[in-house]
């Protein structure tokens, strides 16, 4: 059975394999987002719904949520292999680490501070290239929750800050300007972002 794949740094990905699975509905990638984003933690169905629908829910959100959440299951079809389990008192996705990049990104920026602080620049500098190899635009970027965008976002962009600033550093202690050049231009000149690497 193929393992399931999750990313957030970017448009709501899901694969199985090397095949994507669409979540075309606005609302079910709220829901999955979260989920993912409490990996092997329960979200409770009060929180889901407000996230949903910013504390203005129908008389039926928790029938309508419910379906929401079958329809997640569905699409994730036999590769899901019931990943998310209702819980009392709300829902819980069950992911290995390496099944989000969120997660793999903060494992490899950790890892990269590790040898930064023992001055092991030539190990830090593959592990932050590989973390910020991860993003593919913006985080969370077509999932339309308020409090993900006001909360999450901010520190995932504060993360990828850090973590260039981090690379550009390991780059330069093994005197390679070129390619700390041509980073800062691209930096230049797309819009300026307040990101940084947890520790």
């Amino acid at each position: 059975m193929l393992e399931l794949e999750f990313g957030l740094l970017g448009p709501l990905t899901v694969t199985s394999g090397h095949r994507p699975l669409p979540v075309s509905a606005a609302k079910q990638r709220v829901i999955l987002a979260l989920l993912l984003l409490r990996g092997n933690h329960i979200v409770s169905t009060d929180e889901l719904i407000d996230a949903i629908w910013n504390e203005s829910p129908p008389a039926t959100a928790r029938v309508t949520l419910q379906n929401y959440v079958r329809r997640l299951r569905r699409t994730f079809g036999s590769s899901g292999n019931g990943r998310i389990r209702t819980v009392d008192p709300g829902y819980q996705i069950d992911i290995n680490p390496n099944d989000l990049d969120v997660n793999r990104f903060d494992r490899l920026c950790r890892q990269a501070q590790d040898h930064m602080r023992t001055g092991e620049w030539e190990s830090a500098s593959p592990r932050l290239r590989e973390a910020l190899d991860l993003w593919r635009g913006d985080p969370l970027v077509d999932v339309p929750c308020r409090s993900l965008t006001l909360e999450v976002v901010p520190r995932l962009n504060e993360a990828h800050l850090q973590a260039t600033e981090s690379w550009l550093e390991a780059e330069l202690h093994q005197a390679k300007h070129t390619e700390v050049i041509t980073q800062l231009r691209q930096l230049a000149q797309t819009e300026p972002r307040s990101r940084s690497c947890t520790s």
